[in-house]
């Protein structure tokens, strides 16, 4: 295949594969264990990454994937790729499925192909929102829309296999991201450094999850050959999305304006009440975090990025 020669002569112990290395939450994820682990790679579809470590793949082919990953021979393979707006997963169920499930699915089955382990990036959207506590990993999940019983399948997926796994649930993930094109939450910080108007939601209460916190706990787990876990990766306190972006523009002195984004405006039924319950990664010695310590990482990656 195209990438074989590429590939053929790494002897490097440690390796971490990253699919969806141009997304978000994969580009940063790249960056930061290209620093921290032996050996990064990544993979792309649409957007290209300038590295000469990532490689353009189709993960709805089993062929392909199964190809890449025995010639790359990952320890670890941190799943990131697929469909995460919300509301576009609604309208097409079918694009939903694909993106979230089948990838997964192949991705696995290439893992235990080879023996490497999987982090598979899931959701808070897997839990119903009803309750007006935070939720722990042990309580039911009952997904309101399609990202969320997509993301719920690709857990179950990595759950029946026999490959070791970290199973992340996350909420909105916020932070400073190399990802192109920009992101919602870079679109938002953008709109807001140039004074503009962006929205966010009000509502809903929600324990943040920051980049370089997920990226410490994914990394604690490698590093300590923890056993498969599921565990919820977020601050331990709560805010709102419109409260949280109004705190880092402010501590920007950005002079952009945040409005109000009625949650019944969306397309995709929202879960209003999930906050996050991260006991048991404090109970197991893994990297924990607070709104305040999620907002400071993001400001000062924003101005990495972007400057003042």
């Amino acid at each position: 295949m195209q990438y074989s020669e590429k590939v053929q002569q790494d002897t490097a112990r440690e390796k971490v594969l990253i699919t969806g290395a141009s997304g978000y939450l994969g580009s940063f994820l790249f960056e930061y264990f290209s620093r921290t682990i032996g050996k990064s790679y990544g993979t792309w579809i649409t957007n290209p990454v300038n590295s000469n470590n990532t490689f353009k793949l189709n993960l709805l082919n089993p062929d392909e994937v199964s190809g890449l990953i025995q010639r790359l021979a990952p320890i670890i393979i941190i799943h990131t790729a697929g469909l995460t707006d919300v509301d576009g997963c609604e309208r097409n169920p079918r694009s939903a499925f694909e993106s979230n499930v089948q990838t997964t699915k192949n991705v696995v089955e290439a893992a235990k192909s080879i023996g490497a382990k999987v982090v598979y990036i899931s959701s808070e959207a897997v839990y119903k929102g009803a309750k007006k506590s935070p939720y722990s990993e042990t309580d039911d999940t009952v997904p309101v829309n399609e990202y969320g019983r997509t993301k719920l399948m690709g857990e179950q997926i990595v759950k029946d296999s026999t490959v070791p796994y970290l199973i992340t649930r996350v909420a909105r993930i916020v932070g400073g991201s190399p990802a192109q094109p920009l992101s919602r939450f870079d679109q938002a910080i953008r709109a807001l450094q140039q004074g503009s108007e962006t929205q966010a939601d009000s509502e809903r209460i929600f324990t943040p999850t920051g980049n370089q916190h997920l990226a410490e706990v994914i990394n604690w787990w490698i590093q300590n050959g923890n056993p498969s876990a599921v565990l919820n990766v977020a601050a331990h306190d709560a805010i709102t999305y419109m409260e949280f972006l109004q705190r880092v523009a402010s501590e920007l002195q950005y002079l952009g304006k945040v409005t109000e984004k009625p949650l019944g405006t969306y397309f995709a039924p929202r879960p209003k009440y999930v906050t996050l319950d991260t006991r048991r990664l404090v109970a197991m010695g893994a990297p924990v975090t607070t709104v305040r310590e999620v907002i400071d990482k993001t400001v000062g990656q924003i101005k990495k990025t972007y400057g003042n």
